[in-house]
């Protein structure tokens, strides 16, 4: 027999578990989201921070080209390495200068992570080659047919 006013023991205890039902599912959602944008966050970091290593390799790159071209290297033995250690853009970079026989060299410019030391660093290279002028000088000049290439 019904009440007037009062609903079935049932229908009550059914409203109350398809709430509850509904308020786990919005929650799931919300956990997911959050999930979701944590992880977009990392890995838009990640990229940024990966750019920004390659930009300061093309600047640690093209400052090895100044230095060999200021200090032009004498008759070294083929194989010669030297490295300079430069600060770009607030990064510790090293470029290896790499003599590959009498008038060409391989220059490459490696710049690691600091804020994530487990990513692996950025690494480019180039060529450049000896020019030597009429007027008995010599100059390094970059061969422009491939102006740098990513090394992994």
């Amino acid at each position: 027999m019904k009440r007037r006013g009062h609903r079935p023991v049932s229908e009550a205890g059914f409203a109350l578990a398809i709430a509850l039902v509904a308020t786990l599912l919005v929650a799931a959602l919300l956990a997911g989201l959050f999930f979701a944008v944590n992880e977009e966050t990392r890995a838009g970091s990640a990229i940024a921070s990966g750019d920004q290593a390659l930009a300061a390799a093309e600047s640690a790159l093209e400052a090895g080209f100044e230095h060999l071209a200021a200090h032009p290297p004498e008759a070294s033995p083929i194989g010669t390495l030297e490295s300079r250690t430069l600060g770009v853009d607030g990064r510790s970079t090293v470029v290896h200068i790499t003599r590959l026989d009498s008038g060409l060299f391989w220059l490459v410019a490696v710049v690691a992570d600091d804020r994530d030391p487990g990513a692996p660093p950025r690494r480019i290279g180039a060529l450049a080659a000896e020019s030597r002028a009429p007027a008995d000088s010599t100059s390094i000049v970059r061969i422009t047919r491939r102006g740098w290439s990513e090394l992994f």
